[in-house]
């Protein structure tokens, strides 16, 4: 009547059993690799090293993300914002710590100075 089932049957969703995966073996031999996390100093440095356009007088150019953070922090200190100023105080003087001691002799630019005064910050009078 019907012809009995040895398993050698061929048709679709049954491949030539020489042809079909062995155990273990993936659909897919050349798949990307799981990819390593990456700590978060890694991230970040990546993230402030990489590039991006800022306009400056009118002039744009490529500079880092770091460096354009940093000169947002000094147009806001010299703006007079009290919180940019000491977060830039701050980086100079922890910029420093490799020179031994960590503290680094502080001598802003005339027109720095006088905000410095305004704000009756010691560091202005000199």
């Amino acid at each position: 009547m019907s012809e009995p089932d040895d398993g050698d049957n061929v048709g679709y969703g049954r491949p030539p059993k020489k042809s079909r995966w062995k155990t273990g073996q993936t659909g897919n031999p050349g798949r990307k690799k799981a990819r390593r996390l990456r700590s978060l100093k890694e991230l970040v440095d990546e993230f402030l090293g990489s590039s991006i356009w800022v306009t400056e007088n009118g002039r744009r150019r490529r500079c880092t993300r770091f460096e354009a953070i940093f000169l947002q922090l000094q147009v806001k200190a010299l703006a007079g914002n009290k919180r940019a100023m000491n977060t830039l105080l701050e980086y100079v003087e922890f910029s420093g710590e490799g020179d031994g001691g960590g503290r680094v002799e502080f001598q802003p630019t005339p027109e720095y100075a006088r905000v410095l005064a305004a704000r009756g910050d010691p560091r202005g009078s000199q």
